[in-house]
């Protein structure tokens, strides 16, 4: 190990400790209370159906251990790691009492219901909380780094990303996130929800761009005026959700209307019946654009070595490494039809 992975080592663990004196608040709007370890997909449904003796692989996320792991790696990717199910996914988001009154729909109900809203809802407020919950927490460590190491203070990357991270959350909170707890949420949304009609052993949720890292990054260089540290609209965000049951998996969409003009790319091939459009879109966007995924150890383990590389290394951002081609990791050719009329009964 170098002396900069130990300094990095060791002011990660100084990091973490002040973050945890320091702990976060409830996201629910106005509320104090200090939030549990949320999980973003459901301990007792989602990750128990493709659990093997209580753990899924899922990525690591502890920068203190993800520095250790990094040092012990010959390849420098992204740890993919087997997690017990009670830690898995798991984020500072909701109080108790909100976390329970929030998702008593997905939580307490045998199996989820196509084009159910109150269910939509629900997905989307879960994964765009786990987005937001997680842009704050990465922020916040950020800038504990830049005071620990003086060295990489002043770097023009780290910087930019402290920036441009600082000035979106805020924007994400205001107008994408506390809005889905407005008395007329329902009515924001549109989705698309889906069926596969087997259980495909890998859990999600997450938000993902809408436009790919070199478009995304444009239109967030055109929103952002860093004159004054605004934005003039919001960056678009989709939710995006995969949620298996025993026989089943649910592949559910959602958007905030206000993104419709960005949409477009994203409805066509998830509404798509063409095996390679909907099978590039699905892997994609799992693989390569979302913020968190969930795997069955038999499917993990089931890969090769190369297979579970190139998944690895499609969790870097897009514009910090080179071109990869997203494995067909999912094949779909039993997907259901669209589902996307509002079910409120």
């Amino acid at each position: 190990m170098t002396d900069l992975q130990k300094r990095l080592i060791a002011a990660a663990q100084r990091v973490e400790k002040t973050m945890n004196e320091q702990p976060f608040t409830c996201l629910y709007p106005g509320c104090s209370e200090l939030p549990i370890r949320s999980h973003s997909q459901q301990e007792g449904g989602s990750l128990k159906t493709i659990q093997r003796e209580g753990k899924v692989y899922t990525i690591r996320r502890r920068m203190e251990t993800t520095f250790v792991d990094l040092s012990k790696s010959s390849d420098c990717l992204p740890p993919v790691c087997l997690t017990p199910i009670s830690r898995a996914t798991t984020f500072s988001g909701f109080c108790n009492r909100h976390d329970t009154d929030l998702f008593s729909c997905l939580e307490n109900v045998p199996h989820l219901i196509p084009g159910n809203m109150e269910q939509v809802v629900a997905l989307y407020r879960r994964s765009i909380a786990f987005a937001v919950a997680n842009r704050r927490f990465n922020l916040n460590q950020m800038l504990g780094m830049a005071q620990e190491l003086p060295e990489i203070k002043d770097n023009p990357a780290l910087k930019g990303t402290i920036i441009n991270w600082g000035i979106m959350l805020k924007y994400d909170m205001a107008y994408t996130f506390q809005p889905s707890f407005d008395s007329d949420a329902a009515e924001r949304f549109e989705f698309i929800w889906r069926v596969i009609p087997r259980n495909i052993g890998i859990s999600c949720a997450s938000g993902i761009p809408p436009l790919d890292d070199e478009a995304g990054d444009k239109l967030v260089g055109e929103l952002i005026d860093y004159s004054t540290g605004m934005m003039k609209a919001p960056r678009p965000i989709i939710s995006f959700n995969v949620v298996p049951e025993n026989d089943r998996t649910h592949v559910v969409l959602i958007w905030d209307k206000q993104f419709l003009p960005y949409v477009n790319d994203v409805r066509a091939s998830a509404s798509s019946f063409d095996k390679d459009v909907i099978e590039l879109f699905f892997n994609d966007a799992l693989l390569n654009r979302s913020e968190d995924f969930t795997m069955s150890p038999d499917l993990w383990e089931g890969l090769s070595d190369s297979v579970r590389n190139t998944i690895r290394e499609l969790i870097i951002p897009e514009h910090m490494r080179e071109k990869v081609e997203v494995p067909r990791l999912v094949s779909l050719d039993d997907i259901g039809p669209v589902v996307n009329t509002p079910l409120t009964a």
